[in-house]
């Protein structure tokens, strides 16, 4: 958020690349869960700086007609990455080399590889550089990325012209960190944040984290659900790809929880303790159910998430908005990422007692002593299936001659 002003876009995503290196390093080289974890949490910092930068880097270099695709393309390359990081583990868990531990460590390492690609060929964001005095090379950056290098091109001059106006107009506003939160301002941040998090509480990553089997396949649907909002985000608008997606997304839903609700029962897995919901000997509604669960995925990829907050700020303020936006991303899909588990597992036990899940706020003292009673009878069970099986499989093997 403060980094982007500071260091300048560039700046910040070559911070964050090293970090990224730092992370890396630890991560392929862990002799234990805490040090792996130290690995992830620094490599996570890179994440939250890079994911903030770049959007506002894109936005900034790219010229108005085109800005949607392009910031569309970020996602798109993010789509790829989890695609390929994939198949990488995929490929990885074939790795047969008596006690090598290279099937888990090289995913690791091969982390590195984009960082270093990340590195190269990068100019500075124009608009920082003019807006911290550097004339001539913001000027020399717009030629180059625009005219191949003639500062005399007349979309250079009109693009150069603009950004001084922008900079003239905020220097007399003297806008700076604490006027995302004035008046006039904090409608645009909760607009941006607000689409974020919407996005979350989709509940793609549920559905991919806990509903849909992992595979390739969500991927792909990813990748694929991307192209539209790249090729056509500019003609659409940003508001008309979230109306549309929003009901798509919404259809498929209803979909497959009237087709879950109708078909489908409770079950649960034997060894543990959880529980499923699971549709039996009926094959046209379980190929129904799957084809829209993939939909809901092609379509959360149609949102113009990433792109609509890197739009509304002034340049000032951008990196903080942008910072404010994509924070929102990650609390929201870390809390639905840890609450959804806990979250199932009480919906199953509501519907178990015949209690509809959205009666559940203010139940009576005595209805939740009954649900929490049905969930403890429940855990017993289950412990004492595991308690049978591991008794059976201490008793010794007799053999009658």
């Amino acid at each position: 958020m403060f980094s982007g002003d500071r260091f300048g876009r560039r700046g910040t995503i070559i911070i964050g690349c090293c970090i990224w290196f730092v992370g890396c390093i630890i991560q392929t080289a862990a002799t234990g869960v805490p040090m792996l974890i130290v690995g992830r949490v620094i490599a996570g910092i890179c994440i939250g700086l890079v994911s903030s930068a770049v959007p506002v880097y894109q936005s900034e270099l790219a010229p108005p007609d085109k800005r949607g695709r392009l910031v569309s393309l970020q996602q798109w390359g993010i789509d790829w990455g989890i695609l390929i990081g994939y198949f990488i583990e995929y490929g990885c868990s074939f790795i047969k080399n008596g006690d090598s531990q290279l099937n888990f460590r090289l995913p690791w390492g091969i982390q590195m590889v984009p960082g270093v690609m990340l590195l190269s060929g990068m100019w500075e964001s124009p608009r920082w550089l003019a807006a911290h005095g550097r004339y001539a090379e913001a000027l020399d950056t717009i030629a180059n990325v625009h005219a191949g290098g003639d500062i005399s091109d007349p979309y250079v001059l009109a693009q150069w012209s603009e950004i001084r106006a922008q900079l003239i107009q905020e220097d007399l506003e003297e806008l700076g960190f604490m006027s995302i939160f004035q008046r006039r301002f904090w409608r645009r941040l909760f607009l941006a944040c607000s689409v974020q998090m919407w996005c979350q509480l989709s509940g793609i990553n549920a559905l991919m984290y806990y509903i849909v089997v992992a595979s390739a396949v969500q991927y792909i649907c990813f990748v694929c659900g991307t192209v539209p909002a790249i090729f056509y985000m500019d003609k659409w608008g940003r508001r008309n790809a979230w109306i549309c997606g929003g009901i798509l997304q919404g259809g498929s839903l209803f979909i497959i929880g009237a087709l879950q609700g109708a078909y489908g029962s409770v079950s649960s897995v034997s060894t543990n303790s959880t529980t499923v919901w699971i549709v039996e000997n009926n094959l046209p509604v379980t190929i129904v159910i799957i084809v829209f669960s993939y939909s809901f995925i092609i379509f959360n990829a149609m949102l113009a998430g990433w792109t609509y907050p890197t739009e509304i700020f002034p340049l000032a303020i951008r990196s903080h908005g942008i910072g404010m936006s994509t924070g929102t991303t990650w609390a929201f899909t870390f809390a639905v990422t840890y609450f959804t588990p806990p979250a199932l597992n009480t919906i199953t036990v509501l519907f178990e007692s015949g209690i509809p899940a959205w009666k559940t706020k203010n139940l009576p003292i005595a209805l939740q002593m009954e649900v929490e009673a049905l969930a403890e009878a429940q855990r017993r069970d289950v412990q004492l299936q595991m308690n049978e099986a591991e008794t059976k499989k201490q008793q010794p093997l007799h053999i009658e001659n």
